[in-house]
């Protein structure tokens, strides 16, 4: 059976200021939403402070990006022991606005991937196709292509550590989301390449998750989708109430969830209001 997920994504937003609030509302939650089909990748300054915050809780967190060297002269960056030292389980692995704004190529994809499947990190490899690749027909090509180049040297006993996250290029921070349909198609590709790539049902293991301008008010379709996983979030994902919303469209996700949390957020931050 795959996972079910949801990654919030904050990209470069946030201060420690922010955490305490955050994590007081996802606390308050607790008790009704399955925060351990949750994974955040805050800021990397960010990363420790939140382990700290959340430590009593079953979500996961992550890193929006690491090197593929364990050490050595790489100003700006960071290793995967500098990360598991913090705290983080996975990473963000190929997301488009780091191909498009930090030089990250199809081959140091894949190195990164390798590197973090290696030493036993959760890969969320991020491919979507450019609006351009789309209008020409040609989004199953660049899917192939992407995800062929990003995943040359898998085991196959790597691939239980393997999310995919398909983001089209058009749709992130857009505001435009892709129609399920189009959605659906994706994940199908996507699938049926991981099965040609390594064994047939293989992909079965492999939690594909959509990610593309997804809020609160989208997630219901996009989430009962057949194909879908869980969602890739990234502005919606900053405010806490909208991150939970999400959440609890996942299709496993008790029905008390969907019409419970927000009261019992109300009461328990009353409650906790209250006691200070």
């Amino acid at each position: 059976m795959r996972p079910k997920l949801v990654a919030a994504n904050w990209k470069m937003n946030k201060t420690q200021a922010d955490i305490d609030p955050y994590v007081r509302t996802l606390r308050a939650a607790a008790p009704v939403v399955q925060l351990q089909r949750l994974l955040i990748f805050p800021p990397l300054p960010l990363l420790a402070p939140l382990r700290e915050k959340v430590r009593d809780l079953p979500l996961r967190l992550g890193s929006q990006t690491m090197h593929w060297k364990e050490e050595g002269a790489y100003t700006g960056e960071v290793s995967y022991a500098m990360l598991s030292e913090m705290g983080a389980t996975c990473v963000l692995i190929g997301h488009s606005e780091r191909r498009m704004h930090s030089g990250e190529t199809d081959e140091i994809v894949n190195l990164k991937v390798l590197a973090a499947l290696q030493h036993r990190l959760t890969a969320v490899l991020c491919i979507g196709e450019s609006l351009e690749a789309r209008r020409m027909g040609l989004t199953a090509e660049m899917l192939r292509i992407q995800l062929t180049l990003a995943l040359q040297g898998v085991s196959l006993s790597d691939v239980s550590r393997l999310v995919i996250a398909y983001e089209p290029i058009w749709a992130i921070g857009t505001g435009e989301t892709a129609s399920t349909e189009v959605i659906q198609d994706a994940h199908r590709a996507i699938r049926a390449l991981l099965d040609q790539r390594f064994t047939p049902g293989r992909s079965d293991s492999v939690a594909i998750l959509y990610g593309g301008s997804v809020s609160p008010k989208q997630a219901p379709d996009i989430l009962s989708c057949e194909e879908v996983d869980g969602a890739l979030v990234g502005n919606a994902s900053l405010s806490a109430e909208s991150l939970l919303a999400i959440l609890c469209c996942l299709p496993s996700s008790p029905t008390s969830d969907r019409s419970d949390w927000k009261a019992i957020v109300r009461s328990r931050h009353a409650l906790q209001t209250d006691s200070r």
